[in-house]
């Protein structure tokens, strides 16, 4: 678990992902509006938490071109690729 810029614990994205999805299943609501809010959000979470996973990935196999654009892409899979360690890290 991680600490926020308020203090709050935050916890992994997969953990976050399943725990909505398993309130959208339980929740009430009479219209149902809650339950599509609740699995909307889960599924954004896990999409934008897979496509940082896929930048990361594609810029560390983006071949040697010295251009901004492979500078640009390096900077963000370095990125991309600390906040995953730390995420491994909290979650052994």
């Amino acid at each position: 678990m991680r600490h926020g810029v308020l203090g709050m614990k935050k916890t992994d994205d997969e953990t976050l992902v399943a725990a909505m999805r398993k309130l959208a299943r339980d929740i009430r609501s009479d219209d149902g509006i809650a339950q599509a809010a609740i699995r909307e959000a889960a599924q954004r979470i896990h999409d934008q938490s897979m496509a940082l996973r896929v930048i990361a990935t594609w810029a560390r196999c983006d071949g040697s071109s010295p251009s901004p654009r492979h500078k640009a892409m390096k900077d963000i899979a370095e990125h991309c690729e600390r906040a995953l360690v730390r995420k491994q890290v909290r979650t052994k």
